[in-house]
């Protein structure tokens, strides 16, 4: 007997051939930029990056507003989630469902996130869920919370993704937008 998995898989990849990962240092963490009205899923992603001419989903990992985790591409194959620093290469990704306000944001001065949507909007089992598969991955590949980032933490990425600074919220348990 196959002991639960922590995830449910919702696709098929029959058919299709990946690049082994050749080696995992660390996990990148992004965002759908979805509005929170929006129930997104591993589904809706993978016909998303279809569209954008992807082979199928890109992240390895989503994680819907109710916590449920889901399973995109295999585990061990290479993803389509980062080409800045040669993510896709070498990280595992997790993508969690919200990211963006339901309404426009208003100007906060200072705020290197302005004239974007962005928003930590994610909820308490989304987090949690976040959490627990993170400490998984780390135990899995053996790599620290310091090789756990953001997506906008990459050197070259010009996004908000995931909406919250994944370094703070990993020493406070606080995700916020800064």
């Amino acid at each position: 007997m196959t002991p639960a998995q922590p995830w449910e898989s919702v696709l098929d990849f029959a058919g299709l051939r990946f690049k082994t990962r050749a080696q995992t240092l660390g996990a990148t963490v992004h965002c759908s930029a979805t509005r929170p009205s929006q129930n997104f899923g591993a589904i809706d992603m993978d016909r998303m990056h279809r569209q954008r001419s992807f082979l199928c989903i890109g992240y390895h990992f989503v994680i819907m507003r109710n916590g449920v985790i889901q399973l995109g591409r295999p585990m061990d194959v290479e993803g389509a989630h980062c080409r800045a620093g040669n993510r896709n290469k070498t990280h595992v990704s997790v993508c969690l469902i919200g990211g963006i306000s339901q309404r426009p944001q208003k100007h906060v001065v200072g705020s290197e996130w302005n004239g974007s949507d962005a928003e930590c909007n994610f909820k308490a089992p989304q987090m949690e869920s976040l959490k627990g598969l993170l400490t998984l991955l780390k135990g899995n590949y053996g790599f620290g919370d310091d090789m756990i980032e953001g997506h906008r933490d990459v050197k070259g990425v010009r996004k908000a993704c995931p909406s919250f600074n994944v370094a703070k919220w990993q020493s406070t348990g606080i995700a916020t937008l800064d």
